[in-house]
């Protein structure tokens, strides 16, 4: 959820809205998909995630520019902008810190407190709901006059970065600046691991920002005044880098300010900022009509796409549609059409009656882990439920499983280390066991879950399997065990013809593993191998058993 606030009497300001401000406004709120959260004489308060968090609406102008168009008082389009002759280089050893950065010049811009004020709240918001804690993206503000270009983007080890942060006289290290500077101990963990800094300096080598840290204390303090700024953005996700430049630039277009393109060079691919330039949709009214119902026009259609910021152009019976490159929310024509129905009123939405009855009944794959589950459980198991997100070292090198290339892994992702989707229970069954060394044995624990691999023959380049899974830990256990509790569950699952063959498996003991087939599973089970149970810290014999189950229709 993303929640914004704005001064009320700028609001007032700026809104062409008649009748009643509060009843008014919440109601075109509303209908846009976004909600008054509350108002008063000096703040008003907005949840905007109902629109699909449009990162246009994050700050006052951008929010006035959605409403006012709604209500018909408004009419999109993109101002020209100065194409400006200023450089930054990219250096490529930021390429797997923090890879992509953006910019432009405001020129003649006036700012006041409550301006300024304003922009930092801004900031701190982007940075915080779309940027993740300024992981995924982060901004600043900067005095141009004070520049010298072409300007470096650049990561160098934490003891040669030097100078004073925001906020101080004195110059640090890039190491002192992680841990004296309040931002640095709050937003250090975004370059954990790594042995390098990212930094933007000038021609002359003084640094501007170490981004997603801190700006500099006298090139980054911006103050009240008539001025010309250098706005950057930084972060991992270029889309979003572009969408966040844009709106930002149309605002400071709004507030008086003039916009001057930069042009960012990453080794020779010279990209200009800020966009203003649009996706391309075309819509067929067949195709409006069979996801909304409605009847329309290509000439109302149109109309109705104004309203949502999105110029477009009737043709026959087709619709092309220019969606602005700050449209956060649009990834899909679908997206567009929704924006349709929007601007028609969901409200006006004529109900019809259902032409089919159905009766609601649990799914066979429903039903298949509910016998799962009790037939687990009265075999005196307990079930977990662990993380779907896995580190791949420990499903594979820990696991003595080998990679086999197909692990569904997660992009740039550190959080708790979880890199990978599971390709199998067992190894969060041994870790909750290694977790449980302190209680008494035998202990019998089950899963039923989700697992994940690549697969380049589905639509989604991956595909899902279900699983189940049970570890017996405890003094005396050998292979009968886990035979007896497969046999076992198969007779709880009316599956009395499992086909047992021996096998081998460098999870288990040689010679102390087999595989299992029957007409609601497949898979194997053993002894543990002893190097296994060490990897994980166990100390007792522990027996396992991996299968996949068959989906009932």
């Amino acid at each position: 959820m993303v929640v914004v606030s704005f001064p009320t009497n700028q609001l007032k300001k700026k809104l062409k809205l008649s009748g009643d401000f509060q009843k008014t406004l919440s109601e075109t709120l509303f209908k846009i998909g976004m909600e008054l959260e509350s108002i008063n004489d000096d703040e008003t308060i907005i949840d905007i995630a109902g629109a699909g968090n449009r990162i246009d609406a994050v700050s006052l102008e951008g929010l006035v520019r959605i409403v006012n168009a709604y209500v018909g008082n408004y009419d999109f389009y993109f101002p020209k902008i100065t194409k400006g002759k200023n450089t930054i280089n990219v250096d490529k050893s930021v390429a797997d810190i923090r890879p992509y950065m953006g910019n432009f010049i405001v020129r003649d811009i006036n700012i006041d407190d409550e301006l300024l004020t304003r922009i930092i709240n801004y900031q701190e918001k982007i940075a915080s709901t779309f940027g993740r804690n300024r992981k995924v993206i982060g901004m600043g503000l900067f005095k141009l006059t004070e520049l010298k270009f072409p300007l470096q983007y650049i990561a160098l080890p934490a003891k040669q970065i030097k100078f004073a942060p925001l906020g101080f006289e004195q110059e640090m290290t890039g190491d002192e600046i992680l841990k004296k500077h309040d931002k640095g101990a709050k937003y250090g963990d975004l370059f954990a691991g790594k042995d390098k800094l990212p930094i933007l300096r000038d021609a002359n080598g003084k640094i501007l920002t170490m981004p997603g840290i801190t700006n500099s204390n006298d090139l980054g303090r911006v103050e009240p005044g008539k001025q010309d700024l250098f706005i950057e953005a930084t972060g991992s996700n270029p889309t979003m880098l572009i969408q966040l430049l844009t709106a930002c630039a149309l605002d400071f277009i709004e507030l008086g300010g003039k916009i001057e393109s930069c042009t960012v060079n990453y080794n020779g691919k010279k990209v200009e900022f800020p966009q203003f330039t649009f996706d391309k949709y075309v819509l067929s009214i067949s195709e409006i009509e069979s996801k909304l119902g409605l009847s329309l026009s290509s000439q109302q259609a149109v109309k109705l796409l104004k309203q949502m910021m999105l110029p477009a152009t009737a043709k026959g019976n087709s619709v092309l549609v220019d969606v602005p490159r700050f449209r956060s929310d649009v990834v899909h024509k679908v997206d567009v059409i929704e924006d349709v129905g929007r601007a028609y009123g969901f409200d006006n939405f004529s109900p019809l009656a259902p032409t089919q009855y159905n009766f609601g009944k649990k799914h066979g794959k429903t039903i298949l882990f509910d016998s799962i589950i009790s037939s687990f459980v009265g075999l005196g198991f307990q079930q977990v439920v662990s993380l779907i997100l896995t580190a791949k070292s420990e499903a594979t090198t820990k696991a003595n499983v080998a990679d086999n290339g197909k692990f569904v892994e997660l992009h740039s992702s550190r959080a708790l280390g979880l890199d990978s989707c599971r390709q199998s229970l067992l190894p969060g069954l041994l870790a909750i066991v290694a977790s449980n060394k302190g209680y008494s044995y035998p202990q019998k624990i089950f899963e039923v879950g989700e697992c994940l691999e690549l697969d380049k023959n589905n639509e989604t380049g991956a595909s899902t399997t279900w699983k189940t899974s049970g570890v017996i830990a405890g003094a005396n256990l050998g292979f009968a065990d886990a035979k007896a509790t497969i046999e076992a569950l198969g007779r709880c699952l009316d599956d009395y013809k499992l086909k047992i063959e021996p096998m081998e498996d460098k999870r288990f003991i040689t010679g102390r593993c087999a595989k299992v087939t029957g007409k609601t599973f497949s898979g194997l089970f053993g002894e543990l191998d002893l190097q296994l149970l060490r990897n994980h810290g166990i100390e007792m014999p522990c027996t396992a058993m991996e299968i996949e189950l068959k989906q009932k229709k």
